[in-house]
């Protein structure tokens, strides 16, 4: 069983795919995307399965655990 994790972000969707990426890093790596060597990041940091706007300021991002 994989798990995969549901966020609801209170931004524009232009900034929500950034958010999410952020969000992706920090929940598994504990670390900004930009301290992590790319060859670590490949093999344990999250990723953003999918970003989905759901209107009025709000989006919906969907992160699987690594």
């Amino acid at each position: 069983m994989r798990l995969r994790v549901t966020y609801h972000l209170a931004c524009s969707s232009r900034l929500a795919v950034a958010k999410a990426r952020d969000i992706a890093f920090e929940q598994t790596v504990e670390l900004p995307a930009d301290s992590v060597p790319p060859e670590v990041a490949a093999r344990v940091a999250g990723r953003v399965e999918s970003v989905e706007t759901l209107g009025r300021g709000r989006s919906r991002a969907v992160i699987p655990a690594p």
